[in-house]
């Protein structure tokens, strides 16, 4: 509840620039425009930043709370401002709070893919995610294993295109990545280096989405292209005793996988082939969940760009000093502004119902069985809206900042935004659209909606 309180009290503070309609006594419809009365903080004040400095001097409770955030944030700025801004995904790239499908049947247990190890031993989240060890993958709990087993991070590349590689077929998309823009370029990509034969392409066709010829019309299970199985080339399928082979693993692998497509996540999911007792297909979400957990909101891990490291940086900067902390704190502000900004101009398309009502996918989100939600599933929505808001408030004055500004003006050049962030309200503008009042509607159609 505090923290909704606490992004209403921003947001009426927030208000700006924005047309307001008033019907007079004669019936006339005159339009007004309502100004920002946000001129600073609002949640806090200069004494209780002077009173953070001073007992986190003076106490060893809050000297180590100090401690604790500034460790967190300074390895937070080791990931480098435009690691945060470019890690930021689109709608197109899903989120999911589990790794596989929801189940259809109770008794069905799904299972590591490569080591079987099942998920229950490990409790909700089987497989750890780390942002600064391991971008773009997941590894379980119990084996280790890396997924997905293609290298996404260099698919996900091919889905965002800058103004400089801008062309009629792919225009410049605001540096979102898009997966049939990423899928299309893959298929240019492996053609030109002579891994994809025209011959094959006349053979196939983009077809229904995760068909057999679909996949190969875009490369998938190529080798020298970013859909291809890179890292468990050992693999056979542990029901063919012909299959062996010395050292390899194991794994179940049925009629319609291959060791070259095995484990290939292009942001959607990757398909087994296979159902559970109910007829529910067995699909796993590599990069969903790792999409959920390292960029908009974290469970019990040191990443998740939206939520714990931004809240690490806005208190990284309280506790030293805010304005008068120097450069140090002044760098936990401006990675914080960097955020928050990205996700104001990704928020508006943020939907999770999405992806059930369109492909019937059960993304296992915080929802409450609704389906709903933008960043995540609507209950932890709610809260994180919150937060996100929250940290605005205390680093508000580092918008005035040249080098915010340089930054994020030069993103918007690069990446052909249409707010070109060339001063500092237009980047408050930018967040009051994008994210106050988008976060607002969320709150009013319940795509928000905490448990309390």
């Amino acid at each position: 509840m505090r923290r909704v309180l606490s992004f209403v009290l921003v947001l009426v503070m927030c208000i700006s620039l924005m047309p307001a309609t008033f019907v007079t006594e004669a019936g006339a419809t005159e339009i007004a425009e309502v100004t920002s009365v946000k001129t600073g903080r609002s949640l806090y004040s200069d004494e209780m930043i002077a009173n953070a400095v001073y007992n986190s001097s003076t106490y060893d409770w809050s000297r180590v709370e100090k401690y604790n955030y500034t460790v967190m944030a300074d390895k937070a700025l080791g990931l480098g401002l435009d690691f945060l801004w470019d890690s930021l995904a689109s709608q197109d790239l899903p989120r999911s709070g589990g790794i596989a499908h929801v189940k259809g049947s109770p008794e069905w247990k799904y299972s590591c893919p490569f080591c079987g190890d099942l998920f229950d031993k490990h409790g909700q989240y089987p497989f750890t995610v780390d942002i600064y060890t391991n971008p773009w993958k997941i590894s379980c709990k119990e084996c280790s294993a890396n997924l997905p087993s293609n290298d996404f991070e260099s698919f996900y590349e091919l889905g965002r295109i800058s103004v400089d590689e801008a062309t009629a077929e792919f225009p410049a998309n605001g540096g979102k990545f898009n997966r049939i823009t990423a899928l299309e370029k893959h298929r240019e990509m492996l053609i030109e280096k002579g891994f994809l034969s025209d011959e094959a392409l006349a053979l196939t066709s983009p077809g229904k989405d995760g068909s057999a010829t679909w996949k190969l019309y875009y490369g998938y299970g190529v080798e020298g292209g970013y859909l291809y199985n890179e890292i468990h080339r050992d693999i056979y399928p542990k029901d063919d005793p012909s299959a062996v082979i010395e050292g390899g693993k194991a794994v179940n692998l049925t009629e319609g996988e291959t060791v070259d497509g095995w484990m290939v996540d292009d942001g959607f999911h990757y398909d087994t082939g296979r159902t559970d007792p109910s007829g529910t297909p067995e699909i796993y979400f590599p990069m969903a969940y790792y999409n959920h957990l390292a960029n908009w909101y974290e469970i019990g891990i040191d990443g998740s760009i939206a939520h714990k490291i931004l809240n690490t940086l806005g208190n990284a900067y309280i506790f030293h000093g805010a304005e008068n902390g120097g450069e140090e704190a002044k760098q936990y502000a401006v990675a914080a502004a960097v955020i928050i900004d990205r996700i104001a101009d990704l928020y508006p398309e943020l939907d999770i119902g999405y992806y059930y009502e369109t492909y019937g996918r059960k993304y296992g989100n915080c929802d409450g069985g609704s389906y709903a939600g933008g960043m995540v599933g609507r209950i932890w929505e709610a809260t994180l809206i919150g937060e996100i808001a929250e940290v605005y408030d205390m680093i508000y004055p580092i918008y005035d900042d040249p080098e915010v500004v340089e930054y994020l003006s030069a993103k918007a050049e690069e990446w052909g935004l249409e707010n070109d962030k060339s001063t500092p309200d237009k980047i408050r503008q930018n967040i009051y659209d994008g994210f106050f009042r988008q976060g607002f509607e969320s709150y009013k159609t319940c795509k928000a909606r905490g448990n309390f």
